[in-house]
């Protein structure tokens, strides 16, 4: 009998393990299907392949990510809202789920918690200028000209182009140089 059980509790250990690899796999697989149907700009599609991965890993952070990209692409900003700061819960390590969640906010008119989440992904992405850029956007949205102009220039000084393919970041540039600079003049 003693041998009956310890056949019986391995079985059942094995098939937990077995289990929980099945789901992994899934999870893969939904997260895989997921990201081929964004990239054909099938978001509505996309999303449900997401919801599933989440579903099965609660606790997987770039499934979070991934929905949270898809509801942007819907405009649904709020939702996304939720979706990135879930991934940015799960992944405080990680740069792209507080950059979303920082532009998310902004877009939503959350300038100052924007800007709260984009310095965290600065400090994060110590080789990447794309966090800075929005950082000076947002401090430049929020009417500080002065700290975005900082930033702008600290970003243009490590990554000189790193302003050129954005329009938008290159008009909040000027606008925070054309407010600082009669400042500054007075100053003088």
């Amino acid at each position: 009998m003693p041998l009956l059980r310890a056949f019986l509790r391995g079985l059942l250990v094995a098939a937990v393990v077995v289990s929980s690899g099945c789901q992994e796999s899934r999870t893969i697989m939904a997260t895989n299907s997921a990201a081929k149907l964004y990239s054909q700009h099938r978001y509505a599609e996309a999303l449900a392949k997401y919801d599933e991965a989440v579903r099965l890993t609660p606790a997987y952070g770039w499934g979070h990510l991934g929905r949270g990209n898809c509801l942007v692409e819907m405009s649904r900003i709020p939702e996304a809202i939720e979706a990135y700061r879930q991934a940015a819960e799960l992944l405080p390590d990680e740069v792209e789920p507080a950059l979303w969640l920082g532009i998310a906010l902004g877009s939503a008119g959350r300038g100052t918690e924007a800007v709260k989440v984009l310095e965290r992904a600065a400090t994060l992405a110590e080789h990447d200028p794309r966090p800075h850029v929005q950082l000076g956007m947002a401090l430049q949205s929020q009417g500080e000209s002065a700290r975005a102009l900082e930033v702008f220039e600290a970003a243009r000084q490590r990554w000189p182009t790193c302003m050129d393919s954005s329009p938008a970041a290159l008009d909040a540039y000027d606008q925070a140089k054309r407010t600082v600079a009669p400042i500054e003049k007075r100053k003088e």
